[in-house]
């Protein structure tokens, strides 16, 4: 890790406190030593040796801090490079070009021109992906969940693009490695709060009173589920958390809250990542969406003394 300014130049004055052969007058002529004797042997941070000391141990942490950004490269390249580990897998994925053959190297070429490379980028269609173990049919297998990006919403591939990612990722991966590639509808989230507002900020069905967004309160949970982590772990209090920061709700109280995917309903148990929420949930496709229809949100004014 680098060290601060003030760290190298300590290091510095501490050198030169110790360094009785250094002679600072030596090398001046007689009218230099008596027009300069007092800036030059001052301990005052702005004399001219002190200066100095301060500009070097700018330089020397500039170069640290180059250092310092190589070192973290050259590991992240490292970490990217290394093949068939998970962060491997995932990269793999984002880098799919739909509709582009892949050479026998695995690695696609370069384009040469702008008109190409806004093809290759256009061809690039997962925006999203993770690998989670599992096993299918008995078989211990790679998960690999992907996801494209429509308007700024994440939405599963369709079934031909998802053909190709998975003649695409047979081709990456390793002899013997079975990988499965899904891409599901997002993961149906129920929630049921009871939202304590601010009368000056909400009206009793949770609407802003100066007309700027009739959902605040759905608008917070629906921002906080897009910025999530894909495939990541929701965390119950961290989405409560969002919804407490919205202006004009005062507190809130948990009634129920829910996920469902496929052919699970809300109310299953005893299934991996269905039915009620206790405190975390990972979603199967690897994304929620808010369920609207059936989360239910009730208003009731703060009670202020």
């Amino acid at each position: 890790m680098s060290r601060s300014i003030n760290e190298i130049q300590d290091v510095m004055l501490g050198a030169v406190s110790q360094a009785d052969q250094l002679d600072t007058l030596k090398v001046l002529t007689d009218a230099e030593e008596t027009q300069l004797a007092n800036e030059l042997t001052s301990n005052s941070k702005v004399s001219i040796w002190r200066l100095f000391t301060w500009v070097v141990a700018f330089g020397q942490w500039v170069c640290e801090k180059l250092w310092e950004t190589l070192r973290n490269d050259i590991e992240l390249r490292i970490a990217a490079t290394r093949p068939f580990t998970k962060r491997w897998y995932t990269l793999t994925a984002l880098k799919y070009q739909h509709g582009y053959d892949l050479p026998e190297t695995g690695i696609y070429p370069v384009p040469n021109t702008a008109a190409e490379t806004q093809a290759v980028n256009a061809s690039k269609i997962v925006k999203k992906a993770s690998v989670v173990q599992t096993i299918i049919q008995g078989v211990g297998s790679l998960r690999v969940k992907v996801a494209k990006v429509s308007n700024g919403i994440l939405e599963p591939l369709n079934s031909i693009e998802l053909a190709g990612f998975q003649e695409y990722i047979d081709l990456m991966t390793a002899a013997g490695v079975f990988v499965v590639a899904t891409s599901t509808q997002a993961d149906d989230l129920k929630t049921h709060y009871k939202i304590y507002y601010n009368g000056l900020v909400l009206d009793n069905e949770g609407r802003r009173l100066d007309g700027n967004s009739d959902t605040p309160a759905q608008d917070a949970i629906k921002a906080f589920l897009s910025s999530s982590e894909f495939d990541g772990l929701m965390d119950l209090s961290k989405l409560e958390n969002a919804l407490q920061a919205v202006e004009g709700i005062e507190s809130i109280d948990e009634v129920e809250v829910a996920s469902k995917y496929a052919g699970f309903a809300y109310d299953t148990e005893n299934v991996s990542n269905a039915g009620i929420i206790d405190n975390f949930r990972q979603p199967d496709s690897g994304y929620f969406k808010l369920d609207e229809a059936e989360s239910v949100f009730e208003f009731i004014e703060y009670p202020y003394e």
